[in-house]
């Protein structure tokens, strides 16, 4: 028996259901492969700008740029790569698709090894199909009107089907092989979302601590990650320039860290509340049985401690993917913490309440699978006359409803600017997700993109500069012209989460790099790049009109 409680692996038998759990891995990676050559074209949905962030570090990966070393980037580089790996592996694929699917077969060993530890082939199956559910359900659990699928942040869905695995090792039987399954773990997660990769890691020091694994499997653990990470270094200098991006990154939403803490609380009262109720209850029944008086007071402690191990995991789990949890996945990552029912004694007592938080983390999750299903049957049954997306990412799908949406919101954007923003300021919002107009206002942007992308090739802007970068969210102009993106520049700009605002002279030396730059005129969140940046454009470039929403300036001077 280990330390606590689990029986040990045995890894020299076949035990029930241990061939059935390696066919079914084996068939998951046939299952997303073929989804890689089948699912081409998906609709259209929310914060489609995501993915443009992806497809732009892919792009400037491809041409031969170092994330965090030749520009700054606010997500892990580990997702860049997996993308420019999809779109060399699987070129006629759709990239967003392919993205979770790579991201499933590289974790696909990790699953492999944690397979024969569970006590049945059914709770394989429920580990692995919630495991599936994180990973490949391209949603978040703000419910909209809206059947769109949601691009927004994948790496949040990543980190917390890594967490759910790690949480998983915690409470299942142990192997002789567990430090290099933890430093590989680990190793994706510091490399997707480092904050997610802490909370990991404070699982695995929780491990060690409260003798639910071997010291020196962490000592193993923490010798392979390091090492890894010193080889990295040496070959790339990627780890000390991501490391100084998250330093830019943390001064940056220092501020912020409070209000996301209560937030996700607020988006999780549920399960916290049953989590509350699981330590109440047992520390009433502690208090209830125990004679203090005559047993002491640290041995009662120490009794309770053993005997109440379901409550301090489950409290210790849910803490923890509560802490990772954030960005707009209302709740999602809460799933994280699922890995509590597969505690070898999570079914024993308290059933009623275990059978209560199970209900809260993944009823949530298949409610919107459902909902949003049915709501895709009614609104993309007929697709746009036209789809203007396939320039800026193929394969992708405009449904009829939205697509008029967008022709709507076109006319007001070109028409009526100034008061968009206004009403905007004043907390209408036409453009924030999780509204229910926002993926059709996006849309009527990207209309115009396409726009000023046929335009600069007519006029044939390309000749009169030789680096470029774009102010905006997610530049889609590079990859889209095959540009060359100027060094130095930030793959995403959100003003006070990944930039700072910027003075004449910090505007000066950020565009100094670059002698093409492409700038957003028709943005009304507020984040208005081109008044920032207007000095210095005015001063060292010349204007070239492209659209209404888009213009283009060349450097008067060439660089050196």
């Amino acid at each position: 028996m280990t330390k606590n409680g689990n029986e040990a692996l045995d890894m020299r038998g076949n035990g029930f259901g241990i061939i059935d759990r390696k066919v079914t891995i084996v068939v998951s990676g046939i299952f997303v492969l073929a989804a890689c050559h089948l699912l081409t074209t998906i609709p259209y949905g929310r914060s489609f700008h995501d993915l443009f962030v992806l497809l732009d570090g892919a792009y400037r990966i491809s041409v031969g740029q170092m994330p965090h070393v030749d520009f700054s980037s606010p997500i892990g580089p580990l997702l860049l790569f997996v993308m420019r790996a999809g779109e060399m592996l699987f070129p006629q694929g759709n990239a967003f698709v392919v993205y979770h699917a790579l991201m499933w077969l590289l974790l696909t060993p990790a699953v492999t090894m944690l397979a024969p530890r569970f006590s049945s082939y059914r709770a394989f199956l429920a580990a692995l199909g919630i495991f599936a559910a994180i990973m490949l359900l391209p949603m978040t659990l703000d419910d909209t009107y809206l059947s769109e699928i949601s691009y927004f942040a994948s790496y949040n869905r990543f980190a917390t089907g890594i967490l759910l695995l790690i949480g998983l090792w915690y409470v299942l039987p142990k192997s002789r092989f567990d430090g290099f399954l933890l430093a590989f773990l680990l190793f994706l997660l510091v490399f997707i979302k480092i904050t997610a990769a802490m909370v990991g890691l404070g699982i695995v020091v929780s491990a060690l601590v409260l003798r639910r694994a071997e010291w020196w499997t962490g000592a193993l653990a923490a010798v392979w990650l390091f090492g890894s990470m010193v080889v990295l270094e040496t070959a790339t200098g990627l780890v000390s320039g991501y490391m100084s991006d998250i330093g830019t990154m943390i001064a940056l939403n220092e501020e912020s860290g409070v209000y996301a803490f209560f937030y996700s609380a607020f988006n999780n009262w549920l399960v916290l509340l049953l989590a509350g109720l699981l330590v109440s209850t047992a520390l009433w029944s502690f208090v209830k049985q125990t004679d203090i008086g005559t047993v002491g007071l640290f041995p009662s402690i120490r009794q309770f401690w053993i005997r109440e191990a379901f409550l301090i995991d489950t409290v210790l789990l849910v803490i923890a993917a509560w802490g990772a949890e954030s960005q707009n996945t209302g709740g999602l990552g809460l799933i994280a913490a699922a890995a509590i029912f597969f505690h070898p004694v999570a079914w024993r007592s308290d059933r009623l309440i275990t059978a209560l938080l199970v209900t809260a983390m993944i009823f949530p999750v298949a409610n919107m699978a459902v909902k949003r299903s049915l709501k895709i049957l009614i609104r993309e049954r007929v697709a746009a006359p036209v789809q203007p997306m396939e320039i800026l990412a193929k394969g992708t799908r405009i449904p009829l409803p939205t697509y008029e949406g967008a022709r709507f919101f076109s006319e007001i954007l070109h028409e009526k600017l100034e008061l968009l923003r206004e009403i905007q300021a004043k907390r209408y919002f036409f453009s924030h997700d999780p509204q229910s107009n926002a993926p059709a206002f996006a849309l009527a942007r990207y209309m115009d993109t396409v726009r000023a992308i046929e335009n600069f090739k007519e006029r044939n802007y390309k000749d009169l500069a030789t680096s470029f970068t774009s102010l905006v969210f997610s530049d889609p102009f590079a990859r889209t012209l095959g540009l060359m993106p100027a060094k130095g520049t930030m793959l995403t700009m959100d003003l006070d989460r990944t930039v700072p605002h910027f003075t004449k002279e910090s505007a000066g030396d950020y565009l100094k790099t670059a002698n093409g730059v492409f700038v957003d005129r028709c943005d009304i969140v507020g984040e208005d790049f081109g008044a920032l940046f207007d000095p210095v454009l005015k001063t060292d470039f010349n204007k070239l009109p492209l659209t209404a929403c888009w213009d283009f300036y060349i450097r008067k001077t060439s660089l050196e």
